[in-house]
């Protein structure tokens, strides 16, 4: 490594860059001026790259653009596929931001070296007990991951889980009311057909056999949330879309079934994340379900 790398990788260590630091505008004006309504660009680069001693192989880091927003919305959550709203913290107080994931720049790693220290970083609040809603960073890279790593379901499971309503249950009634309550919810879905048991889910054919598992916070009562969601699938009754003149009635999982998609009491499940093993996360068949992502179904997705 050559001595002026050293100084330059010194200099990136005193500035404190890290994945989830500011450079506002002004800074990269050129280099960002097709994106005039970014007044602010997310670092999203990770350290190992940023901190990297080899600027020839590692010569350009990555940037999110971001706008100022006067209060945080729906989007910070991180299910919007394209935006996600953030709070960004430093020496003058909080920042909001809007950040979008088509707004991109590549720029020289060694321009850091120059700037002054980034005056917001987006952060991970580690106070306890731990709650995801003020783990920033971890929104904000694990909403950039998903751009990649969406599960491509079954087009026929996803009109099955949108016409008997329990997609509705699941984003609506649940994920968007309890959202602050639950780490994720987690599917699992097999088929009939054993020659498909190594399939990729996308290419499954129905009908399905599905298992649900929301993991909730330490914090949070597993019981309220299992007794309503059971209510919902298997108690409460919804009108029959086959019905001539709407009079008749069924429960969403008795729907769900006729459409190809197998439901039972016994695979759903709510459990803290301490009592969930890796494994049952980590089966062939088994999915994170991201609430407002829509995946190979493109006619049902408004954004």
């Amino acid at each position: 490594m050559l001595v002026d790398d050293s100084a330059a990788i010194a200099k990136l260590e005193a500035g404190e860059w890290w994945q989830g630091s500011l450079i506002h505008r002004s800074y990269i004006a050129d280099l960002a001026k097709h994106h005039p309504d970014c007044e602010w660009w997310i670092l999203a680069s990770q350290a190992c790259n940023i901190y990297n001693c080899d600027f020839k192989s590692i010569p350009v880091v990555e940037l999110v653009g971001a706008s100022v927003i006067q209060e945080l919305g729906e989007s910070r959550k991180g299910g919007h596929p394209r935006e996600i709203d953030l709070s960004a913290n430093g020496l003058e107080g909080e920042l909001l931001i809007k950040a979008e994931s088509q707004k991109r720049i590549w720029v020289p790693r060694r321009l850091l070296v120059d700037l002054n220290a980034p005056k917001f970083q987006v952060r991970n609040d580690r106070a306890r007990p731990f709650t995801y809603e003020a783990q920033w960073l971890d929104k904000f890279s694990s909403w950039l991951a998903r751009g990649y790593t969406r599960i491509a379901l079954p087009d026929a499971f996803n009109v099955a889980l949108g016409k008997s309503q329990i997609r509705d249950v699941l984003e609506s009634r649940l994920a968007k009311r309890k959202h602050d309550d639950l780490y994720g919810i987690f599917m699992t879905i097999t088929a009939d057909d054993p020659d498909e048991s190594g399939s990729e889910l996308g290419v499954l054919k129905p009908p399905y056999d599905l298992g649900i598992l929301i993991a909730c916070y330490e914090s949070v009562d597993p019981q309220p949330i299992l007794t309503q969601l059971k209510k919902q699938l298997f108690n409460d009754l919804i009108k029959d879309p086959d019905s001539s003149n709407g009079s008749l009635t069924l429960t969403r999982a008795a729907l769900a079934k006729r459409l190809g998609v197998r439901i039972i009491e016994a695979d759903i499940e709510v459990k803290p994340i301490s009592d969930i093993y890796l494994s049952e996360l980590l089966g062939p068949n088994t999915v994170r379900y991201n609430m407002v992502d829509h995946h190979s179904d493109s006619n049902v997705s408004s954004h």
